[in-house]
C-alpha cells in the first residue's frame, strides 16, 4: 500500500509479497500480480504399471517412483513338466503328464502301453538265477516284441529327455491259470458261454470231451470268454476241460491247472 508523506514529500510504499508456498519435487510456483498470490502447478507423475509382485512408493528426493519386488522362483520341474508364470494368481502353473511305460499281451506278442501313446522301447529280458540277475536286450526301439520262449521281460521308453521303465512282466503264451468256470445257460438247448480269468490275453485252450470221455472238439481263444455251440451234437452230458500241466515252462514257472465243468444239453 502507499501514503503520501507530507513531510518528505514522497509516497511511503509499504507491503510484503506472500511467502512462496512449500512445493514438492515435481511442482513449481509463479506470482501472480492480478490475483496477488502464487500460482503453483505441477502434477506428479503417474505410478508405473507393476506385475503382480511388485509395489511402488514415490521418492520426493528423486521425484520418481521406487519399485520393488521380485517374481517367485520357477519351481524345480521334471522332465515331463513345463512351467508358465499365472499373472493373476502371481503364481507358477506346472503341467505336464508323466512318462508311463507299461507292457500288454495279446496272446503270443508283446506290446509296449505308453503315455504319450504310440512309443516304441527297447526290450530287455531279465533272469534271477541263485541271487545272480543277468539282463539282456531283446529288441531296440519296437512297439511290438514277440518272445521266443516264456520268461520275464521289462521295457524301456524314452521321451523328449526323459526316461521310463515298465514293471517286469512274466511272459507265457498260453494260460496255465483260468480260475474257475462259470457257465450259463446250463441245462442249455445249444448255445452256451463260458467265462474264466484271462486278464493278460493269453492263448487259453479248451476241450470237449463226451459223456464216454472221447475229446469231441477244441476250442482256443484270446479272451476271457467263449460261446459253444453244442446243437450239433445229442442232448445228453458234456464235460470242458483246461489242463495246462503239459505246457512248456519258460525261465519263470507258473503253478499249472486242471480243471473241467459239467454242461447238460437238453434240446
Amino acid at each position: 500500500s502507499a501514503t503520501f508523506d507530507t513531510v518528505t514529500c514522497a509516497w511511503d510504499v509499504t507491503g510484503t509479497q506472500p511467502v512462496q508456498p512449500s512445493l514438492t519435487c515435481y511442482e513449481t510456483a509463479t506470482f501472480n500480480t492480478v490475483t496477488c498470490a502464487w500460482d503453483v502447478t505441477g502434477t506428479q507423475p503417474v505410478q508405473p504399471t507393476l506385475a503382480c509382485y511388485e509395489t511402488s512408493v514415490f521418492d520426493t528426493v528423486t521425484c520418481a517412483w521406487i519399485v520393488t519386488g521380485k517374481q517367485p522362483v520357477q519351481p524345480s520341474l521334471a522332465c515331463y513338466e513345463s512351467a508358465t508364470f499365472n499373472t493373476v494368481t502371481c503364481a507358477w502353473d506346472v503341467t505336464g503328464t508323466p512318462l508311463l511305460a507299461e507292457i500288454k499281451q495279446l496272446g503270443e506278442t508283446l506290446s509296449a502301453f505308453t503315455n504319450p501313446p504310440g512309443l516304441n522301447a527297447d526290450w530287455y529280458n531279465i533272469q534271477t538265477e541263485n541271487g545272480n540277475t543277468r539282463i539282456w536286450l531283446m529288441q531296440e526301439d519296437a512297439s511290438f516284441f514277440s518272445p521266443k520262449f516264456d520268461c520275464s521281460y521289462f521295457i524301456v521308453v524314452n521321451y523328449e529327455e526323459c526316461v521310463d521303465t515298465s514293471e517286469t512282466y512274466n511272459y507265457s503264451a498260453t494260460a496255465a491259470r483260468i480260475g474257475s468256470f462259470v457257465t450259463s445257460p446250463n441245462p442249455t438247448k445249444g448255445l452256451v458261454n463260458v467265462k474264466f480269468q484271462n486278464t493278460n490275453n493269453q492263448i487259453a485252450t479248451f476241450d470237449l470231451i463226451g459223456n464216454n470221455g472221447v475229446k469231441i472238439d477244441e476250442f482256443i481263444t484270446l479272451e476271457n470268454n467263449l460261446n459253444i455251440d453244442l446243437s450239433k451234437y445229442p442232448s445228453g452230458t458234456y464235460y470242458l476241460y483246461f489242463n495246462s500241466e503239459n505246457e512248456v515252462q519258460g525261465c519263470k514257472s507258473e503253478e499249472v491247472e486242471k480243471v473241467s465243468t459239467k454242461i447238460i444239453l437238453n434240446k
